[in-house]
């Protein structure tokens, strides 16, 4: 299973939207998006990791089947 940083990194890169917009969708931190992104932050708690996820699949469900498999 990919990690959450994999995860987002690829969502954000097949979808061409910003940290900050999916950050905005999962009702988080712009700044913590960004960290967990880039590695900086290296854990998410589950919640939040599911927040992301669901997310992802709201903002494009077709990407993110593909990134979250």
């Amino acid at each position: 299973m990919k990690t959450i940083q994999e995860q987002i990194e690829q969502f954000l890169t097949a979808t061409g939207l910003t940290s900050y917009r999916l950050a905005k969708e999962a009702g988080l931190n712009k700044s913590y998006v960004s960290r967990l992104k880039n590695g900086r932050q290296r854990n998410a708690y589950s919640k939040n990791a599911d927040a992301l996820r669901a997310a992802m699949k709201r903002l494009d469900p077709e990407t993110a089947r593909k990134v979250l498999a």
